[in-house]
């Protein structure tokens, strides 16, 4: 049996309905799409002021449960690239804790996470800080703070609550806790471009102000890896600038420097340090690196250098009296400050053809260093001998031998031995300690060929 059910028009209504639902959900998905391609098309083009949403952006930064929080005056969204964060660009920064302003910054670039931004939540993995003041305070005790310089100060050295050293704490976090950082949580990289920056160093009693300087932290593997670049005044129209990289690892024991001089001028430093006094008479440039090994409290352990100097000069009134051009001096060295020790494995010098090579395995203490030093002249010019003779040794008879008896054929494989000896002795009331230096054990010998020697000089 078959049966005959009557049309019913409402299923026909109800169907023609549906499809005209869908496809206008279709056509809002569609645009919904098209508006968010052409924003993401918009924010890859340039910044996109955002200060429209500026409430939002600081309810977005405000962390209810440790109670810090932002104030700004402007913000700017942007994303360069699309595999990468957005890009969120602060102005006239506030940060907050509590009803407490504890630092400003005048300009903040953010690159944070793409979905915890769009869920309300900002998490940056990148924090830029352009031109702002920073401050090293290192202490009596040979303690160190580094701080933003309007920062609010904290009660002691080295206390918990500062900007950067939450950040470095962040940056130097276990994998396995990430959760206890908050909004740091995903923080990678912390950059400070274009600072100027004071120190005042209380073990050394001097203030100093530089600029710029371009700081960064980023986390690494190995631990929380830094650098630096910092230009100094050059002389000569030269650009000095020290460039520094170190890895810190808390699970470790020692904090390696390394530092790369650019044409440096040691006479920048020199008038600030007394320790390096005597550069300040002599007109030396420094390329070259350096090591520093330290003790998590900054203590120094041991140094490295590799230096080389070209074209310069040296003022040693004690010994000539005129200064002196040389063509390069090249320094290689080890100094081991905790068992005071210092190795000078080779210093050369070049001055008008004349190469001289000195070692020496030096015991150094606060009131005494000991040197035995060996000198090395492979080949000995006659005629540049004449015009390096010490004026200190003018009155003695070996002159006369060396610069006017001798003359054509050549002195080679030449050597001295000394033992130096350098002893400080109290000042008078008010006056600096001085220095007391003597040369003992003093031997010399070289090999003459087809030398002539005129007997009646």
């Amino acid at each position: 049996m078959k049966l005959k059910f009557p049309h019913i028009p409402i299923l026909r209504l109800c169907g023609r309905s549906g499809l005209l639902i869908i496809e206008v959900l279709a056509v809002i998905v569609g645009l919904v799409v098209l508006l968010a391609g052409l924003f993401m098309w918009r924010l890859t083009t340039g910044p996109l002021d955002i200060g429209f949403a500026r409430n939002y952006v600081e309810q977005a930064l405000k962390e209810n449960d440790s109670g810090y929080g932002a104030a700004i005056s402007g913000a700017f969204l942007s994303w360069p690239q699309l595999n990468g964060p957005l890009v969120l660009s602060l102005r006239d920064v506030n940060l907050t804790r509590g009803d407490t302003s504890f630092v400003k910054v005048r300009e903040m670039d953010m690159g944070v996470a793409v979905r915890p931004m769009f869920l309300g939540h900002i998490r940056p993995v990148s924090v830029r800080l352009t031109e702002p003041s920073l401050r090293v305070f290192r202490s009596v005790d040979n303690k160190f703070d580094l701080s933003l310089n309007n920062e609010t100060p904290t009660p002691q050295v080295n206390s918990e609550g500062g900007v950067l050293e939450m950040v470095i704490s962040a940056l130097s976090r276990d994998g396995k806790d990430r959760r206890q950082w908050g909004p740091l949580a995903l923080l990678r990289q912390f950059d400070i471009i274009d600072a100027r920056m004071v120190v005042e160093d209380h073990v050394l009693d001097v203030t100093w102000y530089i600029s710029p300087l371009d700081l960064s932290f980023a986390r690494d593997r190995d631990g929380l890896a830094i650098t630096s670049t910092l230009e100094l005044p050059g002389g000569s129209n030269r650009s000095s600038v020290i460039v520094a990289d170190a890895v810190y690892n808390p699970r470790k024991s020692d904090l390696v420097l390394n530092l790369h001089l650019q044409d440096i001028d040691p006479r920048a430093l020199a008038q600030k340090l007394d320790a390096l006094s005597w550069f300040r008479d002599q007109k030396i440039v420094l390329n070259g690196d350096l090591t520093l090994i330290a003790d998590p409290q900054g203590k120094l352990k041991r140094v490295g250098m590799n230096l080389i100097s070209e074209k310069g000069t040296l003022s040693l009134p004690d010994i000539y009296d005129e200064p002196v051009n040389y063509d390069e001096i090249a320094v290689k060295a080890l100094y081991d400050h905790e068992h005071g020790l210092f190795s000078l494995e080779n210093l050369s010098l070049m001055i008008d053809g004349l190469k001289v090579d000195a070692s020496s395995q030096m015991t150094v203490s606060a009131d005494q260093v000991s040197a035995p030093i060996l000198i090395k002249v492979p080949e000995l010019p006659l005629k540049t001998l004449a015009g390096l003779w010490p004026s200190v040794l003018n009155d003695t008879s070996a002159r006369s031998w060396f610069t006017e008896r001798l003359s054509v054929g050549r002195l080679y494989d030449g050597a001295v031995t000394l033992n130096l000896l350098a002893t400080r002795t109290a000042g008078a009331p008010g006056e600096e300690s001085k220095w007391d230096v003597s040369a003992r054990n003093l031997l010399a010998d070289a090999k003459m060929e087809n030398v002539t020697v005129d007997y009646n000089k």
